[in-house]
């Protein structure tokens, strides 16, 4: 699925069936995420002209309204295995899990989910890469140094760490598109047409 940044969002594909039961079963064993602890980074780039007939909408009524063509650059990014994954660990009787990440550029970031101790995984799915104004991820770029706390009630019951790592892959380049739009804004701002254009065009990103 490709999503679009606030420039434009990004593409995530899905591992080889081999290589997440093989993620699994490591990161049940010493605590990780569900689809393995190793991640792919690909920026994405494509180019779309739109076209937007006069629809009379402006004022007064019947006078054109905005722009009648733009080109739109767009940006996004391929993410593997997934941006959002579980953390999958030991079977005990907690109900809370806490990751604090620490990256490779010294920062770090600490995330909080439910925990099913009788499955050994997080009740929800942990945002490792999308970044927005109100989402911010629990990776960032190269080695993350991730501790894992599980608690029962508040109180620590078990604690370990893994090491994830997200490796840079290069650029993308996406194939030029044209469409039509009868809303005029589509002219004026890049967020829906990069939407679209992306849903339409990412598998043909290379």
């Amino acid at each position: 699925m490709m999503r679009r940044f606030k420039k434009s969002k990004a593409i995530s594909l899905l591992a080889a069936t081999a290589s997440l039961l093989a993620g699994f079963s490591a990161a049940a064993a010493t605590g990780g995420f569900k689809s393995g602890n190793k991640f792919e980074y690909k920026s994405a780039v494509g180019d779309v002209s739109v076209h937007c007939p006069q629809t009379g909408g402006g004022y007064p009524p019947g006078s054109p309204s905005g722009p009648t063509f733009a080109r739109h650059r767009c940006y996004g990014y391929v993410f593997n295995p997934g941006d959002h994954d579980y953390f999958v660990g030991p079977k005990t009787n907690a109900d809370e899990v806490e990751l604090v990440a620490v990256r490779a550029d010294g920062s770090n970031r600490s995330k909080k989910s439910e925990y099913d101790g009788a499955k050994g995984q997080s009740k929800e799915s942990f945002n490792l890469w999308i970044e927005t104004l109100f989402q911010k991820p629990l990776l960032k770029m190269g080695r993350n140094d991730v501790t894992w706390t599980l608690k029962r009630g508040g109180r620590a019951v078990q604690t370990g760490s893994f090491i994830a790592e997200v490796f840079d892959r290069g650029d993308l380049r996406c194939p030029a598109a044209s469409e039509t739009s009868w809303d005029p804004m589509d002219c004026q701002n890049s967020g829906r047409i990069c939407s679209d254009y992306f849903f339409r065009y990412g598998s043909q990103c290379r």
